[in-house]
């Protein structure tokens, strides 16, 4: 789900396959709309819920590297609340960090 203040990003959202695109002040009935899209799976998600399914499947990721300023550390996915672009970074907010 995009959220900007900006509408020239709507272009970036679609080739992103973004499931919501929200303009600043975005009001309470769009951004629980979009929350709603966000719950139902996607095609990509299934073939990969189909895959996992699979007993021979390759391991199941429980980690992603973030690279700070302490070097690389790995972040359990399940620890992981959301992503959030930051000019030309990406912060990850987790519950045991605010954010990498």
């Amino acid at each position: 789900i995009f959220v900007t203040s900006y509408d020239h990003y709507a272009i970036a959202a679609l080739k992103a396959n973004a499931i919501g695109y929200l303009l600043k002040p975005a009001n309470k009935d769009e951004l629980l709309e979009a929350l709603n899209k966000a719950k139902n799976l996607n095609a990509a998600q299934l073939n990969e819920i189909r895959k996992l399914a699979n007993p021979t499947a390759r391991p199941i990721r429980q980690h992603i590297a973030a690279r700070t300023h302490r070097g690389v550390e790995l972040i359990k996915l399940k620890d992981i609340y959301y992503f959030a672009a930051d000019q030309k970074y990406v912060k990850v907010y987790a519950s045991n960090k605010v954010s990498y």
